[in-house]
């Protein structure tokens, strides 16, 4: 009886650890097949970068009144032909270039604070001068016929202007594009990256534009001054970095 008894308990004992195990081995299955089916969310910042060379550069030359203008109280008619006719010289001059316009001025009178009489003149007229690499010598004869036409003038003098390298508009959108395209490419790539990593079929489900930031250079030729004779010479000029950002969100099943 008492080896019966031993035998059974025996049994009962190894048909329970045969359900646990079957259970056990039950729950691992569906464990790992849960992990398997989970997804998996994460973002991340991508930047790609291109060269771009500044190849326009832009200047604004400025008129202003010489120290016996900005001292008359009053203009004369004649005066007042003088500066008219001198801005109609230096317009003709400056259409036949074609790299420059403007030329409109006005001359009004200078105010004192102290007690608001006129106390001078001060004259406002600029140039807005946008022109390639290959026009520079152009830019220097124009200011040299500038001057020339200002020489015998006691009124009306011109200052040298700062002088802006940038990149040409049409280029930067070109570059823009392309930079969008490294982005979308770098994203999927680095999308089937983290597939083979994670075992997964990772895909792009959101693509963020952070920044694009073309740098323009501006550098100085020439302080504002007066000259008889302007000879300028175009700085070395280096390539900027346009770049562009993302935040990529991806989607790992």
């Amino acid at each position: 009886m008492k080896n019966f008894l031993t035998s059974l308990g025996t049994g009962i004992l190894f048909l329970i650890l045969f359900v646990a195990g079957a259970f056990f081995n039950e729950f691992l299955t569906a464990e790992k097949s849960f992990n398997a089916n989970k997804s998996i969310n994460f973002s991340r910042d991508i930047e790609v970068s291109k060269p771009i060379i500044p190849n326009l550069f832009v200047s604004e030359p400025n008129f202003v009144a010489t120290e016996i203008l900005a001292n008359k109280t009053s203009l004369n008619s004649d005066e007042k032909a003088q500066i008219s006719k001198l801005f109609s010289m230096i317009i003709d001059r400056v259409q036949k270039d074609g790299i420059c316009v403007g030329g409109s001025y006005l001359v009004e009178p200078r105010i004192s604070h102290k007690d608001e009489s006129i106390v001078g003149q001060k004259l406002s007229a600029k140039l807005t001068c946008k022109f390639t690499k290959d026009k520079f010598l152009l830019y220097n004869e124009l200011l040299n016929d500038i001057e020339s036409i200002l020489k015998n003038s006691d009124l009306v003098s011109v200052s040298m202007p700062l002088l802006v390298a940038l990149a040409d508009p049409k280029e930067i959108q070109k570059n823009e594009e392309e930079l969008y395209d490294e982005l979308l490419a770098k994203s999927l790539k680095l999308a089937n990256h983290y597939s083979q990593t994670l075992g997964k079929n990772c895909s792009v489900s959101n693509l963020n534009l952070i920044s694009l930031n073309p740098l323009p250079r501006t550098m100085q030729l020439n302080s504002a001054k007066q000259s008889s004779q302007i000879d300028l010479t175009l700085p070395i000029i280096k390539d900027e970095i346009q770049k562009a950002s993302a935040n990529v969100v991806y989607v790992c099943k």
